[in-house]
């Protein structure tokens, strides 16, 4: 399939429309009139997964996080991302990235995150509006995710079980009071995938503390947030629960490749001659020391 036919089905696919004011997402690399076979999906083009596409023969590198964020001012093998740039380019491989709309889009990653820890009757934890129309709600998008698990668990219970969900081996967390909050129970928890920052003091909020039940949610779980935002969160007497980046997003891989493949399966009338691979090494995850 020509590449420019390909960038409309995932302009249109993954929301584009949704991104955050700023996030380079979208076709950021390419040459658009060439034919494209094969689509690696990983979370970040690290030169590892460069490497794969390059073994694989891939067209196309769909990537989770843009390569390019800030303006380049030369495209030189000296400088990292430059290099990197050369090298996709010397090997005929275009880049698209899904990113804030990925994550905020309906069915997106925030979905599979919070489906992915055991969620019931998940909802939107913020809604976002229309750039045009600040009135306006996209059905169904928004940052994060709220929902309630099957049943209570003690705190201790839950993190074994998110352990197990997520194949962590350790993770951060935080609450206002460790030694009694380890014996707490939980039935409500919302998630953010990634960074979390610019949702901290929506999570701190008088709004978000005044639920019904007293609180929106018992746990907060995110990739990763500022110290001093968890803190404002933690004084709130919600625990805090921070995962890791990559480790909250490495679902975007799955996520991502079934979107596309189900697309093609139901739209008989495109050409979907096209190999959907998801790369193995796909991302960086944080390394933990502990002696």
């Amino acid at each position: 399939m020509v590449l420019s036919e390909i960038i409309k089905i995932l302009d249109t696919l993954f929301r584009k429309e949704l991104a955050f004011e700023g996030d380079n997402c979208g076709f950021l690399i390419g040459t658009v009139h060439k034919d494209v076979k094969k689509i690696l999906i990983a979370l970040d083009a690290t030169d590892e997964v460069i490497d794969e596409a390059i073994k694989m023969k891939a067209g196309l590198l769909l990537v989770h996080h843009p390569l390019i964020y800030e303006p380049l001012k030369n495209i030189t093998s000296q400088e990292k991302i430059q290099s990197k740039i050369l090298k996709l380019i010397e090997n005929g491989i275009a880049v698209y990235a899904a990113h804030t709309n990925y994550d905020m889009m309906p069915g997106g990653l925030n979905q599979l995150f919070a489906e992915k820890i055991g969620l019931k009757d998940i909802g939107l934890l913020e809604p976002v509006h229309s750039k045009d129309n600040p009135e306006n709600e996209f059905a169904g998008a928004g940052i994060g995710r709220v929902g309630n698990l099957a049943s209570e668990k003690t705190l201790k219970d839950f993190f074994e079980e998110l352990k197990k969900r997520l194949d962590l081996e350790s993770f951060q967390w935080l609450s206002d009071n460790h030694a009694s909050d380890i014996k707490r129970t939980i039935k409500r928890v919302a998630v953010i995938s990634g960074g979390a920052n610019s949702s901290a003091g929506y999570l701190s909020s008088p709004g978000f503390l005044s639920d019904a039940g007293g609180k929106a949610a018992d746990a907060v779980i995110v990739g990763e947030l500022k110290y001093s935002n968890a803190i404002k969160i933690a004084e709130s007497g919600i625990i805090v629960i921070a995962v890791g980046h990559a480790e909250s997003e490495k679902l975007a891989i799955d996520g991502m490749s079934e979107m596309i493949k189900n697309f093609l399966e139901n739209n008989n009338n495109i050409n979907n001659d096209i190999d959907i691979l998801k790369s193995k090494s796909g991302y960086l995850p944080w390394r933990y020391y502990f002696e």
